[in-house]
């Protein structure tokens, strides 16, 4: 039964990373565009979850997209993994994105 359990927590693992690469990669999409860091956010969480942490920082001409959550199931629970994901582009917004800095957004703390 450990052995199910395990199993199904690594398949589990697995989808969060692919949705926080997919969050990670949307929400760095949206900041080249030239959206709002909120917008950034916004989009970022709709993929990876609510109490998924979304990061967005300026650096020179690219912003960097992180996205961290707990792993799901077993392996969350009794190891503490964290899933962990980011994206980087080049700023088409210009010099003027560049005053956005760093935020960051630790989505919903949970019960």
């Amino acid at each position: 039964m450990l052995l199910l359990a395990v199993v199904l927590g690594a398949g589990a693992c697995g989808a969060a990373a692919v949705r926080a690469e997919e969050a990670a990669r949307l929400g760095a999409r949206a900041a080249a565009r030239g959206d709002s860091p909120e917008t950034v956010h916004r989009v970022a969480r709709e993929v990876s979850g609510e109490r998924a942490v979304v990061t967005v920082e300026a650096r020179g001409g690219q912003t960097v997209v992180e996205v961290r959550s707990a792993a799901p199931g077993v392996i969350g629970a009794w190891g503490g993994l964290e899933i962990t994901a980011d994206a980087v582009v080049e700023s088409e917004a210009g010099p003027e994105a560049e005053g956005r800095g760093h935020r960051e957004d630790r989505g919903d703390p949970g019960p």
